[in-house]
């Protein structure tokens, strides 16, 4: 029976380090040079997780994504001097320096067609109301996301609220974060198999999560919070527990043929009530770097024999 292999990614900000560095060594054991997107017949990543999945499908190196996280990091999230902005009114940071590295990265030129594999990324038009799927030309029904530019796509689905202002195109449509409907983007690449025509028993899911630091409102004062009370936690309350729901889903339609890699990051704060492992907390890059390895060192045995063990059918966008 032939499989259709995924790699999904979830969005989850610097904490995409994690999934970085667990790809870069899994990477770095395959035989003769191979890349992450040559073992998988789509890749779909949410946020942060939109990043790593376009560049791997671009053949850009996991290890050199990772060094993207490692030497921009500190440009992307910088302290600022309003560092009492915490996002409840505008922005904590610009994305212009976001915009800035994409580009640098992915080249102006390129468009989502140009990847080497089937891609799925999800965003959100604020502008219409509506969720919103950026796809290669997969299928003879898609006849535009194809040509956007990759940096756009990676903008458009990173688009954080309280922490980036929304991504605005050319037409002043406007774009935030595909997090918050699917930043565990699973069930989107489930889906988009199964409209291809596969079965069920032939999807085999590999599921990387950027840590799990789920936000706790413990104490009688918590239950008189709103918005402002809550801030930009309640976004990671948002990412976290949407990536919970499609796990369990997931692993119910799929059982044994779906991988999940995650962490339980530490109780750790920096500064008042905010956690070192937040999403735009850049001093967790190493920690992250090191649980990312660690993680890969105690499974690669396992997601090599079962995700790497055969390369699968070169993608080849359909013509128009």
């Amino acid at each position: 029976m032939e499989e259709f292999k995924i790699l999904s990614i979830d969005g989850g900000g610097i904490r995409g380090v994690l999934p970085a560095s667990y790809l870069a060594y899994i990477e770095e054991k395959l035989k003769d040079n191979d890349k992450i997107h040559e073992y998988f017949d789509m890749i779909v990543g949410t946020s942060t997780g939109a990043i790593i999945a376009l560049a791997l499908s671009l053949g850009i190196s996991a290890k050199d994504i990772l060094k993207l996280y490692e030497e921009k990091g500190s440009s992307i999230f910088p302290l600022r001097p309003r560092k009492f902005n915490f996002g409840f009114i505008v922005p904590k940071y610009s994305n212009k320096k976001l915009k800035e590295e994409l580009k640098n990265l992915f080249k102006e030129e390129t468009i989502i067609n140009d990847c080497k594999t089937r891609v799925c990324i999800p965003t959100i038009n604020i502008t219409c109301g509506k969720t919103v799927v950026r796809k290669t030309r997969h299928s003879k029904d898609l006849e535009h996301d194809y040509l956007l530019p990759v940096w756009q796509v990676a903008s458009e689905s990173s688009a954080a609220p309280g922490f980036f202002p929304a991504f605005e195109d050319d037409n002043k449509c406007q774009y935030i974060d595909g997090g918050l409907w699917a930043n565990n983007p699973t069930l989107i690449g489930i889906a988009e198999a199964l409209k291809l025509g596969y079965s069920l028993e032939q999807i085999k899911v590999l599921s990387l999560g950027t840590g799990k630091n789920l936000i706790h409102k413990d104490g009688w004062k918590y239950k008189f919070l709103g918005l402002i009370g809550y801030g930009t936690s309640l976004v990671e309350i948002t990412f976290q527990t949407q990536s919970q729901g499609v796990y369990n889903t997931a692993n119910y339609l799929l059982n044994d043929r779906f991988e999940r890699i995650d962490v339980n990051l530490p109780k750790t704060y920096n500064f008042i009530f905010f956690p070192e492992f937040g999403i735009d907390k850049i001093g967790s890059v190493k920690s992250l770097k090191n649980f990312g390895f660690d993680e890969a060192k105690g499974s690669i045995i396992k997601i090599k024999t079962k995700f790497f063990n055969k390369k699968v059918t070169a993608f080849k966008p359909v013509p128009l």
